[in-house]
């Protein structure tokens, strides 16, 4: 594989500001630091921030992200694959956003057919179809859908398994972003799939093994889960 980037890329974080459907790819590389405060400021007050992430920690990490999506939307090591290639335990991740501005969003597949995400605030994890996983994420082929896959098949599914034993078949979680990787009651997108491996795979499967700490999409490539490959742009 062509490692994307040689370090733990940096933080997801939501921009209420962007809206639906915006990448920060396509906004430009800069957001005024008063806005990101007004977004962190919101997010605590309506919790889907929690209170042990602090606003240096959010700040940074935004920043961070408009450069990580710029250059991961300007790489050329993807290549288009078909649906019917999917298997249990890719990892999915895509610069599109459809819930309170995300920044890029990260997702397992359970099989070839069905995806296990979770949208953003407000939401429980979900079962979704990978054809409408694309409708809704790759804005007609706007916004890039990329699939990562752990070498080790076995790796995914008992990842996959995981995921959907204590996400999809368990509905005690709310949609917080925290830096706890442990608790399952509070998640967002990429610590479901982080936790799926670390759990359910084992934690010879992560290279960033700690226990604290922002899990962001962007971040699900080898310097976060070890050994995958990309297999391309859906």
């Amino acid at each position: 594989m062509k490692k994307i980037f040689g370090l733990i890329l940096a933080c997801i974080m939501m921009l209420g500001s962007f809206g639906q459907g915006k990448s920060f790819a396509e906004s430009g590389d800069q957001i005024p630091k008063d806005i990101i405060l007004k977004d962190y400021n919101e997010g605590i007050e309506n919790g889907w921030i929690g209170e042990d992430v602090a606003y240096e920690e959010y700040e940074n990490s935004v920043v961070e992200s408009i450069r990580l999506e710029k250059a991961l939307s300007n790489s050329e090591d993807f290549i288009q694959v078909p649906f019917t290639t999917m298997s249990s335990g890719d990892i999915i991740m895509t610069n599109g956003t459809s819930s309170a501005g995300l920044t890029g969003h990260a997702a397992i597949a359970q099989h070839s057919s069905s995806i296990i995400h979770i949208e953003g605030v407000g939401k429980k994890a979900s079962l979704i179809t990978t054809n409408e996983f694309k409708k809704k994420y790759s804005n007609n082929g706007k916004n890039w859908i990329r699939v990562y896959r752990h070498k080790t098949s076995t790796a995914g599914r008992q990842a996959s398994i995981w995921a959907l034993n204590n996400y999809i078949n368990n509905s005690n979680h709310t949609y917080k972003i925290t830096t706890d990787r442990k608790s399952t009651n509070e998640t967002y997108c990429s610590k479901i799939v982080w936790q799926a491996y670390y759990y359910g795979a084992g934690s010879s499967s992560v290279a960033s093994t700690s226990l604290t700490g922002i899990i962001t999409p962007y971040g699900l490539d080898d310097s976060t889960i070890k050994y995958i490959n990309h297999i391309g742009d859906m």
